[in-house]
Formats: C-alpha cells, structure tokens, sequence
C-alpha cells in the first residue's frame, strides 16, 4: 500500500532531476555516439545494483525464455546469426552453480543460473561464423551498455570481436565501435558508453572459439558522479574560462597543468604546498571533465578513460613517492573519484571505505574538524544519489556519529538532515531514521520541526504507522501554510489509512479540503483512500473512490488514471 500511497511525497522530497527509484536522468544528448569503456573482471555475477538499473536480459535462465526487466522495460530487441535457417539458441547449463561467483544471479534473489545466447557455432568450421547479432532499441539518454561474458560448460578458451553499426545503415557500414573480448573464464563485462535513441547491432563474432556466447545485456544510465568530497577537501575555485574556449580546449590545458605540478609534487624537495597545488590542479580536472561531458559528450567518453587512467597513475605515483601522504584523505578522494568516472565499483568501494575513515580520523584530531565534517556528508550523500544507496551504510553511521559528537559544530544538525533526506529520497528510510534518532537522543529530545518532519515521513514508508502518527501530528501545524503543509496533511492522512483509523483519515480530508487546495490535491488524497480500499480487498468502497475522482477532475492524467483503476475493478 505504501508505494502509491506515498507517490506525491516523495516526488517532493527527492532532490531536483532525480525520479524515485531511480538514478538521475541526463538531458537528451543530440549527436549519436558510441564509446569503448574499460572492462569489468570484479563483479562477476553479483550484477545487482551495478548494472541493469534501467534494463536487464539475463539470456537462457528459462531456457528457451530470458529473465528481463527493469525500470525501462520494455525494450525492443532481436536476436540471430547470419544464417537465417539457423536461429540464435538459448542455452541453459544444468551444472550445479549455486556458489560460482562468475555465474549471474536471477532478480532479486540469490539463487544463480547460468545461462547464454549463443550462435552455434559449433556445428560450423572453424572461422566460419555464423556469429551471434542483437538489435536493439536504444532508448533516449546517456547509457552504459554492458555485455556480460563467462564460461560456464565448455572450458575452453574463447575470444570474440564485438562490434557496434547503426542498424539503419547495416553490418557492412563502418561500425559505430570495436573491441576485443577475451579471456574471460571468470566473468567480464565488456562496457560501452552509448546515446539513445538509436537503433544499433551489436555483433558478436565467433572468430576461432568453439561459438559465440553471451550471458548478459545490461543498461544503465550514465551520468557524472557526484564532486562532493573533492569539491570540500579541495576547494580551490576554478579560473574563469575564457569566452571563446571549448570545453575540450579547457580540458587539454588542465589536464597538462596536472601533469606538470605533478612533475613538482613528486620530486625529493617537493613542499606540502606544492603536493596541495598539484592536488588542486587535479580536482580542476575533474570539473573540466564533468563540463565536457555536459557539453559534448562524444568527446569526453571517446577520451575520459585514457585521461583518468593518467590521473591514477599520477596518484599513485605520488603515493608512491610520498607515502605519508597514502592514507591523505585528498589523496584519496581523487583516487576515489577517478574509479568512479570509470565505473569501477570494486576500486571505488574499497576507497569508500578508506577515505570514510580517514575523514572520521581528520573529523575527530585533524586540524580542521568541520571541513572533515562537510566533506564526509557531501561523500556519504553523494555515494546516496549515485548508487540508489547501496554500500553507504558505513560512511552514512560514522557520519551521523560524528555528528552527534560535535552538534555544537556550524550546520552540523543541517548536515545530518540533508543526509537523512538522501537516505529516505532513496528509499532507505532505516538510516534516516537511524540518523535522526540518533540525533535526537543527543540533543536531549528534541528536533527541529522539519526533521521531525522528515522522521514521521520516514516511519511512515517502514510502515510504521503508530511511531509515525504523534511526529506528523506534532509538526504538521508548524509547517509553513501553502505546499508545505499540504504535503503534511497528506502524509498524516496516508499514515492513518495504514492505521486503518479512518475516522482520522476523514477528518484530515476535510481539514485539507478546507484550505482550497485544488481539485488535483484532493483528488490525490481520494487516490489514496482508494488503494488503501484495495490493499484491504475493500473493492466497494475504492470503486465509490474513484468515482468521485472522475467527477473531481473532469480531465487530465488524473482523471485518465482513475478511469483505468476502474476499468480494471470491473475486469476482475
């Protein structure tokens, strides 16, 4: 009941350009490009929530079916070789897999099955094909397209040329991007950059190995992680471009002053000042990076991944050079930000972990307790926006700890309820709660009246009706009149509709319809009186609810969707 309940709350609270449950969506990208990204050997088959965030095919795991799915499913694609007497198969192994880590889990469950596409190959000489093609609809936006390649049955060795063409123009036109697969017992993921919509066909050849296989199709959007703990660690402003100069001028340049303050930096008489210096050249090559990839990207993914390897290796050049400075949480913020530029969320999660406990060692001694402070949070919400809140918890509990040591620091308290909002916008209401209780018992009982606010909110996504009623109750008359109470009048209404106290729910209604918020606002809280009937099996009454709609709101999407609920009633 929950989720349609708490439609409209949510919309409000997650930040600016970033739906629910999902990741944020760029703007739509002119010019079509593909772009080789590097490999992945680390996940293996624990793909989820790395890849297939927007759209997932798990080839043969219902041989001859595939598990598909995710937020932007459907997606139109075909499968075949080059005979068209001779299909693509679905091939399912009925070895016992259920620890091998290369294998692919199914959705939301552990259970591991391996499957693949395959062009069978087999039954043709060497060299001759028939090779395995997949056409695909590649919606609108910045993808991360990801082929997903293991062995599972035959162990032997096997290598393919994957290559990309407009579909339009067809296979023998020069591709859109190449690149070689191979050795990949253990698992790999073969990564291009890729902008929609467009229709492509993705090749991939047998060449000498036994078929061609795949075991995975994944998209996911691609945006620029966020420069948070960069940006607070190493707040040198940027010089101002000029006018006349492109994004990618602007990169070349920084990416040349990087490389000579790293010359200074790692030299035996280099000064702290210098290593600082050459550490902010490289942060400005990060904002160049990120302006260039707003601007055009077709540059920046043909070129991003030799720049950040570049940029790695002066890092760990340095750390080399300086080992005093290996554990420096600006060392590490950079070397964080750089692996994931490039996606590599092995690397980056093993820096998260590192570079939250320097943070909390520099929050804790350091000389500049509140920059530390300012740098974790915009790291743990950071690392909540990009990765819908996974592998946070660390950086997120030593965050809020620190916090409730130091309540007495400037915006310590704000800090924590931005994070907390993070947390909820990203449906992980238990740290939100966890964080402002916590918050709470440090402050002897009390919280402002937002994050009061945003802790009933909270309790009332985990369901937890009864402990979120007395702090929506307490608050909701406090809030500012206009939206904002708006939004809590609703939420209180929902809250005691999970109660089933529907007297109390009817009360709210009418309080709300007294302050005229409009047609659309009521019809909203009709809405949720209805899947509340619904969820209790009360077909009736969500009937009668849904009829008043539709006379509320004489037209519009809310109108439309109301007249489909019934529709739908009266088929079952």
């Amino acid at each position: 009941m929950l989720q349609p309940l708490l439609v409209g709350f949510m919309a409000a609270l997650v930040p600016c350009g970033v739906a629910f449950g999902q990741q944020p969506i760029p703007a739509p990208v002119p010019e079509h490009y593909v772009a080789c990204l590097p490999d992945d050997v680390a996940t293996r088959g624990d793909w989820w929530p790395f890849y297939g965030t927007h759209v997932f095919i798990l080839p043969g795991m219902r041989s001859p079916e595939q598990i598909r799915g995710g937020v932007g499913w459907p997606l139109l694609y075909k499968v075949y070789t080059s005979n068209s007497e001779d299909p693509a198969r679905s091939w399912l192994s009925l070895r016992r897999v259920h620890d091998d880590r290369r294998v692919p889990h199914e959705p939301g469950t552990t259970k591991r099955t391996a499957g693949c596409w395959d062009d069978h190959g087999e039954e043709y000489p060497l060299l001759k094909g028939p090779d395995f093609y997949l056409d695909l609809e590649v919606p609108q936006g910045r993808f991360m397209l990801s082929l997903y390649f293991f062995e599972i049955d035959w162990i032997q060795y096997r290598a393919h040329t994957v290559t990309i063409f407009e579909t339009a123009k067809g296979r023998d036109s020069p591709p859109l991007a190449a690149a070689k697969v191979d050795n990949y017992f253990n698992g790999k993921y073969k990564r291009f950059a890729i902008s929609g919509p467009q229709n492509v066909t993705v090749k991939i050849a047998r060449d000498a190995s036994p078929n061609a296989v795949v075991s995975g199709v994944f998209f996911d959007y691609l945006f620029h992680p966020s420069l948070a703990p960069v940006e607070k660690l190493l707040a040198s402003p940027p010089a101002a471009p000029p006018p006349t100069e492109k994004p990618n001028e602007r990169l070349a340049k920084a990416a040349a002053e990087a490389k000579a303050r790293h010359a200074k930096a790692v030299s035996p008489a280099a000064t702290d000042a210098q290593i600082a210096d050459y550490l902010a050249a490289e942060a400005h090559t990060f904002r160049t990076m990120r302006d260039a990839e707003e601007a055009d990207p077709k540059f920046y993914y043909a070129n991003a991944p030799k720049l950040v390897a570049e940029t790695l290796a002066r890092i760990a050049a340095l750390q080399e050079a300086r080992p005093t400075f290996k554990l420096a949480p600006k060392v590490l913020a950079i070397a964080y930000h750089g692996h994931r530029l490039m996606y590599d969320y092995a690397a980056s999660d093993k820096l998260l972990g590192e570079l939250s406990s320097a943070l909390s060692l520099e929050a804790r001694t350091g000389k500049d307790q509140v920059g530390a402070l300012d740098a974790l949070a915009g790291l743990a919400t950071g690392c909540l926006t990009e990765r819908g809140g996974q592998n946070i918890a660390t950086a997120f509990n030593t965050l809020v700890t620190l916090f409730n040591q130091m309540l007495d620091a400037p915006n310590a308290l704000d800090m924590t309820h931005q994070a907390a909002l993070r947390a909820l916008a990203t449906n992980h209401p238990d740290l939100a709660v966890g964080a402002l209780r916590q918050v709470r018992a440090k402050a002897g009982g009390k919280l402002p009246t937002k994050s009061r606010f945003l802790l009933g909110n909270a309790l009332l996504v985990q369901g937890k009706f009864t402990e979120a009623a007395p702090e929506l109750e307490a608050t909701v008359d406090e809030l500012p009149k206009g939206v904002k109470q708006t939004q809590g009048l609703l939420s209180l209404l929902s809250c005691y509709l999970g109660a089933k106290q529907d007297d109390k729910a009817r009360a709210v209604y009418d309080r709300l319809a007294a302050t005229n918020p409009g047609a659309d606002v009521l019809a909203e809280a009709r809405f949720r009186f209805a899947f509340a009937y619904l969820e209790r099996g009360d077909k009736g009454n969500a009937e009668a609810e849904f009829k008043a709609i539709l006379k509320q709101v004489p037209s519009g999407h809310i109108h439309e969707e109301a007249k489909n609920q019934l529709e739908a009633l009266k088929a079952k």
